[in-house]
C-alpha cells in the first residue's frame, strides 16, 4: 500500500488527523465489550467503510469519523490534494491502528485492544483495495476474523506468472 501512496512523512496531513481518530477510538472501546459485534461494527467504522447495519447505536460515533475525514478532505483539497486524501488516510489510519498494538488502554485488556487494532487495520486494508481490486476480490473482516483477511491480502499479493 505504500508504494501506492508514498511514505509517511510525505502525508502528515493526513497522519494527524488518524492519529486523532485511532485515539478517540481506543477511548470509545471502553463503551464497548470486546470482542463483539459492535466491536467490529466500529472498525468498519473507523475504517470508514460505511455503517454497520443495524446501526448498533454507534451513530455519534459515525458523527464524530465523519467529521474528522471531510474535515481533513476539506482541508486537503485547498492545499492541491484532495484527489490523494483517501489513499494517505488510508494509509495513516493503517499505521496508526498498528502504532498503538501494546500501549496500555486504562480499564480494557491489552490483548482485546491489540485484536482489536489488527481487525481495524485488516478493515482499513480491505476497505482500500477496492479502490485497486474489483469488489468480489475483497471480504471484510469479521469479529476474529483477521487471520481470513491475512490469507486474501497473501493470495492478492503473490505474483502472477505469465507463460
Amino acid at each position: 500500500m505504500s508504494e501506492a501512496v508514498g511514505s509517511m512523512d510525505e502525508y502528515p496531513l493526513a497522519r494527524d488527523p488518524m492519529y486523532l481518530l485511532v485515539s478517540l477510538a481506543r477511548q470509545w472501546l471502553r463503551d464497548i465489550k470486546l470482542p463483539s459485534e459492535s466491536g467490529s461494527a466500529l472498525a468498519r467504522e473507523v475504517a470508514y467503510a460505511g455503517p454497520s447495519n443495524p446501526d448498533l447505536g454507534l451513530g455519534e460515533y459515525r458523527a464524530v469519523i465523519r467529521t474528522i475525514f471531510e474535515t481533513g478532505r476539506e482541508w486537503a483539497s485547498t492545499q492541491g490534494q484532495g484527489e490523494h486524501w483517501r489513499s494517505q488516510s488510508f494509509l495513516a489510519l493503517t499505521g496508526s491502528a498498528l502504532t498503538f498494538i501494546g500501549r496500555d488502554t486504562p480499564g480494557l485488556e491489552t490483548a482485546a485492544v491489540n485484536d482489536w487494532l489488527f481487525d481495524l487495520a485488516a478493515a482499513v486494508e480491505a476497505e482500500h483495495l477496492k479502490d485497486f481490486r474489483p469488489a468480489d476480490e475483497v471480504t471484510w473482516p469479521v469479529a476474529g476474523g483477521f487471520e481470513h483477511f491475512a490469507v486474501q491480502w497473501i493470495n492478492l499479493s503473490k505474483p502472477t506468472r505469465h507463460r
